[in-house]
C-alpha cells in the first residue's frame, strides 16, 4: 500500500517536472521566436531607409529622372526648388520635363537637356511667384471657372481634330493636367494683370499731357492726326495714329466700350486703358449683316510708363529661389 502510494507521488512528481520542462522549452521558445520577427523588422527598416536614402541621393546628386524616382516622387513630396519660402516639388518637374521632351521630340526640335530642364524648373518658379502674388492680393481662378475651360476642351474640335487627342499626343496629359498645368497659370496671370492695372495710377504728368492734347484737338480737330504723329508712342505715330479697320474683340474692353458709345466723326475724352492714355477719333463705323461691328479709327497715345510685364518680372528676379536638384 505504501508503495502504491510512493508510485503515485512519484509519478505526480515526474508529471509535474515534464510539465515544467515543456513550459520552460516554450518559454525559451517564444523569445527566440520574437527575436526573428524583431530582426525581420528591423531588416525591412533598414532596407526601406536605405533604399530612400539612395533614390534620394539619386535625384538630388545624380539628376534622376527615371519612372522610379517618378513614382517615389508622388508618394513623397520631394522638393525641387524652394520659392520665398513655398516648395516647388520633383513630380511636376519630371512631369513638365518629360511633357516638354515629347513635345519637342514631336516637332523634330534639338535641344540639350540641361537647358530644358532650366527652363521647366524656371517655369515652376514663376508659377509659385504667380500664385504668391495672387494670394497677396486675394486672387483666385475658381472650380468653376477651371471646369468650364475643362469642359471646353471635352467638346471642342479644331480642324476635326479634338484638343483632347491632340494634347495626349503632344504632351501625353490628361485635359486636367492640362488646364492646370497650362491654362490655370495664364488666367490667373490675366486677372493678376486686370487688377494690377485697375489699382495702378498714372503719373499727373501724363495725364495733363493727354489733357492739352485734347484742348487742341477740340479746338482744332484738323491737327488731330499732326499730333499724333509727333507724339504717339506706339508705331501708329508714323501714319498719323491711324489704326485701321477691327472688330470687336481684336482690342481691350475699355477702349471698344468707347467706340460703341461714340458717333463716326466723334472725338473722345481721354481714354485711360491698360496700355497707357488715348485721345481716339471714330472715322468710320459699319456692320455686317451677320451684326458684327467693324471699326475705323485712330488714337493719340502715350504709353504707360510702367506695365504688367515689367512688374512681374521684377516679382519673378526679387523672389528668393533656392534649387535642390541636379540639371
Amino acid at each position: 500500500m505504501i508503495n502504491k502510494e510512493k508510485n503515485i507521488f512519484q509519478t505526480s512528481a515526474e508529471n509535474k517536472s515534464s510539465l515544467k520542462n515543456e513550459v520552460e522549452v516554450a518559454l525559451d521558445k517564444k523569445p527566440k521566436s520574437e527575436k526573428k520577427i524583431r530582426f525581420l523588422i528591423k531588416t525591412i527598416i533598414i532596407f526601406i531607409v536605405f533604399l530612400f536614402i539612395l533614390i534620394t541621393a539619386g535625384i538630388y546628386l545624380g539628376g534622376w529622372q527615371g519612372q522610379l524616382a517618378q513614382a517615389l516622387s508622388r508618394v513623397i513630396p520631394f522638393p525641387a526648388a524652394y520659392v520665398n519660402g513655398q516648395a516647388v516639388y520633383i513630380h511636376d518637374y519630371i512631369d513638365d520635363l518629360n511633357a516638354l521632351e515629347r513635345y519637342y521630340l514631336r516637332q523634330g526640335t534639338v535641344f540639350e537637356k540641361a537647358d530644358l530642364g532650366q527652363q521647366v524648373l524656371d517655369s515652376l518658379n514663376e508659377k509659385k511667384v504667380l500664385e504668391q502674388l495672387a494670394l497677396n492680393e486675394n486672387i483666385q481662378v475658381t472650380g468653376d471657372e477651371l471646369k468650364a475651360q475643362r469642359d471646353y476642351l471635352l467638346t471642342a474640335e479644331e480642324n476635326d481634330e479634338n484638343p483632347v487627342d491632340l494634347i495626349k499626343e503632344l504632351y501625353n496629359w490628361t485635359p486636367d493636367q492640362y488646364v492646370e498645368k497650362v491654362l490655370y497659370p495664364l488666367m490667373l496671370a490675366q486677372k493678376l494683370e486686370e487688377n494690377y492695372y485697375q489699382n495702378s495710377s498714372l503719373s499727373e504728368d501724363l495725364k495733363n499731357e493727354l489733357a492739352g492734347y485734347l484742348a487742341e484737338v477740340k479746338s482744332d480737330p484738323l491737327v488731330f492726326e499732326e499730333i499724333a504723329s509727333l507724339v504717339n508712342d506706339d508705331s501708329t505715330g508714323s501714319t498719323g495714329g491711324d489704326l485701321g479697320w477691327f472688330t470687336v474683340g481684336n482690342t481691350v474692353p475699355e477702349f471698344e466700350l468707347q467706340l460703341l458709345n461714340m458717333s463716326v466723326g466723334e472725338i473722345s475724352e481721354v481714354v485711360e486703358t491698360r496700355y497707357g492714355l488715348h485721345i481716339i477719333k471714330l472715322k468710320d463705323k459699319i456692320t455686317d449683316e451677320d451684326g458684327t461691328i467693324n471699326f475705323n479709327a485712330a488714337h493719340i497715345f502715350k504709353a504707360r510708363t510702367e506695365n504688367f510685364a515689367d512688374y512681374l518680372d521684377e516679382q519673378i528676379k526679387k523672389a528668393k529661389v533656392i534649387s535642390l536638384i541636379k540639371i
